[in-house]
């Protein structure tokens, strides 16, 4: 009888390991150019992009069992997903993060020169959804709100130095920078900002979060 306990326990626990590794980490990076930004704010442009890579955990057999199906969901989430590959033990795509609020990642920038990312719950949650019929035996796909990191890199490529103010909870060219802080970009100067832990669970539960302001 202590056996079969046993054996039923063991088996209780394995189940919950493969539901708790369903949930996997990914990643989401970005470059943006100030030049798109600064024609987009002066409405010489409809929009703009910061062109990029989704690279999400996923084992080399469920990719190669998954990807066709994974990549045509995907592209409904994601704008101009394309260059799909296994890459960093996952799959990963080229990507797009554009003013468009159909997808889950997307930008605004307000004529003050304040650009904010904003992050679609709704549309995350349908993507999982629809990543949910992936599964074999006991274990299903999604991706993990808590397990995801955001980097985005300023790129300066317009004539003239400029100002900008970081919001701040973020690493700033890998170092930390818990409060708002200024710096200048020189010309063809990048700026990177990752996102803490902290600024990430916000921008999930709140929907958005500015990054940082531009002085033109």
């Amino acid at each position: 009888m202590k056996k079969k306990f046993v054996s039923v326990l063991l088996g209780i626990l394995s189940l919950v390991v493969i539901l708790v590794l369903s949930s996997c980490r990914f990643d989401v990076s970005a470059e943006i150019y100030l030049r798109d930004i600064y024609d987009y704010v002066t409405g010489a442009t409809n929009d703009f992009s910061g062109y990029g890579i989704f690279n999400a955990e996923l084992s080399r057999e469920y990719y190669d069992t998954y990807e066709s199906s994974a990549t045509q969901i995907a592209k409904k989430y994601f704008s101009n997903l394309g260059n799909v590959r296994y890459e960093n033990s996952g799959y990963t795509a080229d990507i797009e993060i554009t003013t468009n609020p159909e997808n889950i990642f997307y930008f605004t920038v307000q004529k003050d020169g304040t650009l904010a990312l904003f992050f679609n719950n709704e549309k995350f949650d349908a993507l999982n959804k629809e990543l949910g019929q992936f599964q074999e035996g006991y274990m299903t796909y999604s991706l993990s709100r808590e397990q995801m990191s955001i980097t985005l890199t300023f790129v300066n490529d317009l004539k003239k130095p400029i100002k900008v103010v970081v919001a701040g909870a973020v690493y700033v060219n890998n170092e930390p920078c818990p409060f708002s802080q200024e710096f200048t970009l020189k010309t063809r100067e990048k700026l990177k900002i990752t996102f803490t832990d902290v600024l990430r669970d916000y921008l999930t539960k709140r929907g958005s979060t500015p990054i940082l302001k531009i002085y033109w």
